[in-house]
């Protein structure tokens, strides 16, 4: 790619057609790590912003706990985690925030640890470039579920399927790896890692609101 300023419609578009030379186009640029890492948490909230407005218009609502679910602890815990984390949007930012974060760690460190070269810099440039690319599809989701509500299934699939593809060619560009296949499981197995420990996190922070409502 040449070294040109390109808008930002422009490098989404490139991104589809050649996403390793924008990736490498854009690690080029001297942007601060400082700003970067500010760019992430905005990223972060606003992806967080159009998830809920997806479900929202794809008819997504949190139902109501009935005397049956009160009297079963596993799905009065269920209920307790829906309305405690998922029905509290700033809780949820946090919780996309962190795991946004601990992403851009992981991705640096493991591709580190296996032989890679990227920076802690590039890897943070990767991973918001990794997010305005999502946030433009969930944008382009909205509005085809808007209107065309039978494609909300479809367009999800297919954005579980452009996030896969391109966290491997990001990831592969990053730190040289040539084994697309080998990085795409590590991808895998380090989110399931990440989930796992956001997990316990939640199940912490649930504990204690659990407590503090039991007490009151």
């Amino acid at each position: 790619m040449s070294s040109r300023p390109l808008p930002l419609a422009g490098l989404v578009l490139a991104t589809f057609r050649n996403p390793r030379g924008t990736l490498r186009f854009l690690m080029d640029r001297s942007v601060p790590v400082t700003a970067l890492w500010q760019a992430l948490v905005l990223l972060a909230v606003l992806i967080v912003l159009f998830e809920q407005t997806l479900q929202h218009l794809a008819g997504g609502t949190m139902p109501p706990v009935t005397d049956d679910a009160a009297a079963d602890p596993v799905a009065a815990m269920i209920w307790s985690l829906q309305s405690t984390v998922l029905g509290n949007p700033l809780m949820v930012a946090s919780f996309q925030v962190l795991f946004c974060a601990l992403g851009v760690l992981a991705l640096y460190r493991v591709g580190r640890m296996f032989g890679g070269t990227g920076t802690l810099q590039q890897s943070l440039t990767a991973m918001n470039w990794f997010l305005v690319i999502y946030l433009a599809m969930l944008l382009v989701s909205s509005i085809l579920v808007m209107v065309v509500p039978v494609v909300g299934l479809m367009a999800v699939l297919a954005i579980v399927v452009v996030n896969g593809w391109l966290a491997t060619v990001f990831t592969c560009e990053l730190h040289g790896f040539r084994e697309p296949f080998l990085v795409l499981l590590g991808i895998v197995a380090t989110t399931v890692l990440i989930l796992l420990a956001l997990g316990m996190l939640v199940s912490i922070v649930l504990s204690g609101t659990i407590g503090d409502t039991n007490v009151l």
